[in-house]
């Protein structure tokens, strides 16, 4: 869904955006003096809402947003069709911060969000998805990569290596490394899911997911990797 501007007497979820209104005249927020309201609509048609609570430390205040989406899954309640958020500043829509757009994923990705002034007059409606792009394809991958791992051939290093690779037109090859008594005949799995996406007529690629375990540590591709990959793309591990 592309985010888009409409108007208040348009909505067919007027109520739900009421809602949030009056879910905001309840925020606790002494240090910010900034009220957000928040009513969340799940899949059954049941409303939770929510309102911003601070705290004195301020790592304890909770998000209107996250305030609705706990008090749904404490009730019972997983799966949501929408989400609107109320809040007032100057000419700009108050979006969820980036913790509240991962809560709200990890329940509902394909959620649409309404952001609302209070005095009704214009919503921009958008998305889960728009909000934080790539994060559904992310989690994905992390799971392929992860298990693609377990099929790695280690039996010199014993160190399993995974690898997703999505490519330009959203097509993802996996590889895991695969090890040789002849030492220089080692493939990363890295290397593994490139040329497997190169033997295939794909030479462009969005974002690669790398899975190892090393302690504390996190894992990075061999310099290999950077001769290998055309062009540009991001690199999770």
């Amino acid at each position: 869904m592309e985010s888009k501007i409409v108007d208040f007497s348009t909505l067919a979820i007027q109520d739900l955006v009421r809602r949030g209104v009056s879910a905001r005249e309840f925020a606790y927020c002494p240090y910010s003096k900034f009220q957000v309201g928040a009513a969340l609509l799940c899949n059954d048609g049941t409303v939770f809402t929510g309102c911003n609570v601070e705290n004195s430390a301020y790592g304890a205040s909770i998000c209107a947003e996250r305030t609705a989406v706990v008090k749904a899954v404490s009730s019972g309640h997983k799966n949501y069709r929408a989400i609107a958020v109320v809040a007032s500043h100057g000419d700009t829509f108050v979006s969820p911060c980036g913790t509240c757009r991962q809560f709200i994923s990890e329940f509902s990705s394909e959620a649409v969000v309404y952001l609302v002034k209070p005095d009704l007059s214009k919503v921009l409606q958008t998305s889960v998805k728009e909000l934080l792009p790539l994060n559904s394809s992310i989690q994905d991958l992390i799971r392929k990569s992860v298990s693609v791992r377990e099929l790695a051939y280690c039996p010199y290093s014993k160190f399993q290596v995974g690898a997703a690779l999505q490519c330009s037109d959203g097509t993802v090859f996996t590889g895991c490394n695969v090890e040789n008594a002849s030492y220089g005949d080692v493939i990363c799995a890295e290397q593994t899911a490139i040329v497997k996406a190169v033997s295939s007529g794909n030479r462009n690629y969005k974002t690669i997911v790398v899975a190892a375990a090393l302690g504390d540590t996190f894992v990075s591709p061999s310099v290999t990797l950077w001769h290998l990959s055309s062009g540009y793309f991001r690199v999770w591990f």
